[in-house]
């Protein structure tokens, strides 16, 4: 007796059809009856009242092995439901955070589609959050790995830091601005910067960008993005970004890539070099995230 055997014999009786059974097992009708008459005699009796043009009828002992094999075929999908969601419960779960603020859906699919085809008994939960706090979450094992701009605040004994891209900076500017083709032409505009406390010399750092372009920026730190953002659309100046902030894609904004970059890395905690699945997971990102947002 085999699975095909229960199969067309649960069919028939149910459409009481051998032709129609045979349809929707995508099987022809002499394979049905050859298979429900082989299954007869393993079985050593009647399973069916055959009449010609007449619906199939189960005998009596056909009953009882059409009730025996449908209690058997709903217990063992039951019992492969219950094994998957342990396979589910016992999976590793990995925990993936960047900044909040980022607009990394040109290449987000493409990576968990990567990582779900090589390591599918892994769970990855993708989470965002404020810049300065995922230093916080990775110390604290409430994030496994995180995407971030290189930055003295992860300079920790306790995290690796894996180099992966070279983020380029731009000038966001609001769209009735004359389309420029050189930093020169915001020299005149006041240069707004997220003041987040996580790079105290940023005005040092921005000014010695525009050296090359022969001028010094008219610099003014505010509190928050929102402000930066509103003070750019109400045509008060421009603002210092990175490519994947997203206000660069706000329609009512345009944007001027500059030739300086943030270092963008992967950032976890160094004991986690124990454990050779993480690990290797790591490693495939560090080779693979590169040419995916490139060619995005």
């Amino acid at each position: 007796m085999n699975d095909n055997q229960i199969i067309c014999f649960l069919e028939a009786a149910k459409e009481k059809n051998f032709s129609r059974a045979a349809e929707n097992l995508y099987q022809t009708q002499p394979g049905i009856s050859r298979t429900i008459a082989s299954l007869e005699r393993e079985l050593e009796t009647k399973l069916f009242v055959r009449t010609p043009g007449k619906p199939l009828e189960l005998t009596e002992s056909g009953q009882i092995y059409y009730e025996a094999f449908s209690n058997i075929q709903k217990e063992f999908q039951s019992a492969r439901q219950k094994c998957d969601q342990l396979k589910r419960r016992s999976s590793k779960i990995l925990r993936f955070g960047y900044a909040s603020g980022w607009t990394i859906s040109h290449f987000l699919p493409a990576m968990m589609n990567v990582l779900e085809q090589e390591y599918p008994y892994i769970n990855i939960e993708v989470e965002c959050h404020p810049f300065d706090n995922l230093f916080q979450l990775v110390l604290q094992n409430d994030l496994d790995l995180v995407l971030t701009i290189d930055n003295r605040l992860f300079d920790s004994p306790q995290l690796e830091r894996k180099p992966i891209y070279q983020l380029p900076k731009v000038i966001l500017y609001p769209k009735h601005f004359p389309h420029p083709t050189s930093p020169l032409q915001f020299k005149d505009e006041t240069f707004f910067i997220f003041d987040d406390k996580t790079s105290p010399d940023i005005n040092d750092e921005v000014t010695r960008s525009f050296k090359r372009y022969h001028f010094s920026p008219k610099i003014k730190l505010v509190k928050n993005q929102a402000t930066m953002i509103s003070k750019v659309e109400n045509g008060q100046g421009v603002a210092i970004m990175d490519l994947w902030s997203q206000p660069v894609y706000m329609d009512q904004f345009d944007y001027f890539t500059l030739d300086d970059t943030h270092p963008i890395v992967l950032a976890y905690r160094k004991e986690c070099e124990n454990d050779p699945t993480i690990l290797s997971l790591r490693r495939t990102l560090a080779k693979e995230l590169p040419d995916l947002i490139s060619n995005c």
